[in-house]
Order: structure tokens, then sequence, then C-alpha cells
């Protein structure tokens, strides 16, 4: 004979065992056992036991909030009854991170992880005697991949640049770059710490952003972002047109691509001029000089220059040795007429 002291539930039975079902998780019961005879009234004195079933598993354990160095974890309360929460968890080497964890709530902040691994986190109910306790519920997550260091831009050209960057502290699996300018985009993988980024305008402005990535091939770390223009295009048809003895006038066709304005620069005085238009008047020039003129694009961001374009043109001499002529004229004449 059974007797649970809580409910007074009686079961009798002729065997030395017996199961009992419906019971609550994580509930004391007291069991009794009496011999009874066979008028079925005079029983033998009761031996007892108390004992805990199991508690109930956990449900919907989640992982949220995930950074470098931490997780959140919340779920739902298991059915029937519970005392605390067991909690531990194990990186992918299943090297035990520090000893378990008790809480009485039904979330926890877990800290001191490392960036990039994977981590098994589980939970185990466990009822007000401290040691039994109910199955285990398990979920792994990947930490997110630490920030990369020092990214930088270098080798521009009009249609490429070349990325490098280092690596911060942490496991990283590979490196999502991506870009854009203000009409179109790129991406690509890399587990290299450089790339050469190809197929983009000349003199455009793009933002490059580089984000290191965990062996689940999902979990990202933070992105970091630079900003650079490509280099301008050399200009295209540089002519010199209307030549005199002190000027001339510059025209060119638009480079491929995208450009500010033009920076011009000649010999003898070395002037540095901006022009915004494919045309531009040179004056304070030398009569029969032979000057070079040179035409280079420029981004936006006013320093980023592409290939200088050169040309040589002598000024003219045609009025300068008419004058002299005339001079030299009046000379003659002045002569005669004083001999």
């Amino acid at each position: 004979m059974l007797r649970n002291a809580i409910e007074s539930v009686l079961l009798t039975t002729e065997n030395t065992s017996i199961k009992i079902n419906d019971l609550t998780p994580g509930a004391k019961y007291t069991f009794r056992v009496f011999a009874v005879t066979a008028d079925h009234v005079t029983e033998g004195r009761a031996s007892q036991i108390s004992l805990y079933t199991k508690p109930d598993v956990i449900r919907n354990l989640t992982v949220f909030e995930i950074t470098t160095s931490s997780v959140f974890l919340t779920w739902d309360e298991p059915f029937g009854n519970r005392s605390f929460f067991k909690l531990n968890w194990t990186d992918q080497k299943l090297d035990l991170i520090g000893n378990a964890i008790e809480t009485t709530n039904t979330s926890y902040h877990i800290t001191g992880l490392t960036a990039g691994v994977s981590h098994t986190f589980c939970i185990t109910a466990v009822a007000a005697d401290q040691s039994t306790e109910g199955n285990t519920f398990c979920i792994s997550q990947y930490i997110k991949s630490d920030g990369i260091r020092n990214l930088r831009v270098s080798e521009i050209t009009t249609s490429s640049v070349f990325l490098t960057w280092g690596e911060s502290a942490g496991n990283i699996y590979f490196f999502k770059l991506q870009w854009a300018d203000d009409k179109t985009s790129g991406n690509l993988t890399t587990t290299y710490t450089f790339s050469n980024i190809t197929g983009l305008t000349a003199g455009v402005n793009y933002t490059f952003c580089i984000i290191a990535v965990a062996a689940d091939e999902s979990t990202e770390g933070e992105t970091f972002c630079i900003s650079h223009y490509t280099k301008p295009e050399i200009v295209r048809n540089l002519s010199v047109t209307e030549i005199t003895i002190s000027s001339v006038s510059l025209t060119w066709d638009e480079p491929a691509g995208n450009r500010d304005f033009f920076r011009i620069q000649w010999t003898e005085k070395r002037t540095r001029e901006a022009a915004t238009n494919t045309s531009y008047h040179i004056n304070d020039l030398t009569a029969g000089v032979n000057y070079t003129f040179c035409i280079t694009a420029v981004a936006a961001d006013k320093s980023t220059e592409g290939e200088t374009f050169c040309i040589s043109q002598y000024t003219s001499m045609y009025n300068y040795i008419k004058k002299c002529l005339v001079v030299k004229f009046i000379i003659v004449k002045f002569f005669k007429k004083f001999n």
C-alpha cells in the first residue's frame, strides 16, 4: 500500500514494486508503504521515503544581444515546479568556460566569451533538494567576430583600389567586403587581410566596408568603413589654338568617368590655374618661347589627381618681328635724314 502525503492518494499492489504516474515535475512527494494482512484492515509499521520528481525541461531557449564577448539568454519556465536553473557553457573545443552558474531568473547575461568562437549554452532546471535535475536543454551560438584594425586604401588607380587591414583578437573565418558609390555597389569575400577591388569608375567617391564573419558564415562583427576617390582619367585631345605673342588658348575633351575640375600648369613661371570647363586662355606669355602646357583632372576631394597630359607650343614671333622691323625702318630713315 502506498500513500502520497500531500494528496493522500491510496494505491494497492500485491507486488514489491509499483510505478506511479501523473506526478507533478519538480515536486516533493513522500511515499509510505504499509504491509496489510488478509483482512485488508490490519496494517504493519509504515516505511517511508521522500523524493523530488525531476523538473521538466525548459522551453524556448533563445540567444540574443550577441557581442564580441557576451550573449544574453532567455527561456520559458518548465511545466511544474523548480527551485533554480543551472547554466554552463562550452566553447568549440568542448572546454568548460568557468563553473556552472545558478540563477532563479529565466534570463542571464553571460560575459567573458571569446570573439568569433562557437559556444554551446546549456540550461538545467533543478528541484528544491538542490540535486534532482531535469533534462538539459542546449543551444549553440557563435559570438561576433572582433572588428578589424587599420583599414587603409593604397595603390589607387582610375578603376581600382588596394585595401589592407589588420586582424583583431578572436577567431575570424573570413572577411566580407562591400563597396558602393551613389549609383552602384559590389561585394566579395576573402580570407586574406588585403584585397584589390577592380571595375570601379574613374573619379568617383567609394565607401569601402570590411566585416569579420564567424565560422557559421552568418554571425558578423562590427563594420569598419573608409571612403576614397578613384583617380580621374586622363584628358583627351589636348590642343593649342589662337596662338599670339603673349597668349594661347587650350582646348581638350572630357576624360571618361567623373572629375571636379582641371588643374593647368605651364613652364617658365610654372603658374597653376584651375578650370571647370574644357578650355582655357592663358595670357602674359613671352613671345617666341616654347611652353609646355599640362592638364590634370582632379576629383571632388580636391586632392586625388589623374594622370597629367602635356603638350608643347611656341608663342608667336610674327608681331614681335614686325614691330622690330618698323623700329629699324624708323631708325634708318632718321639717320638718312641727318646725313
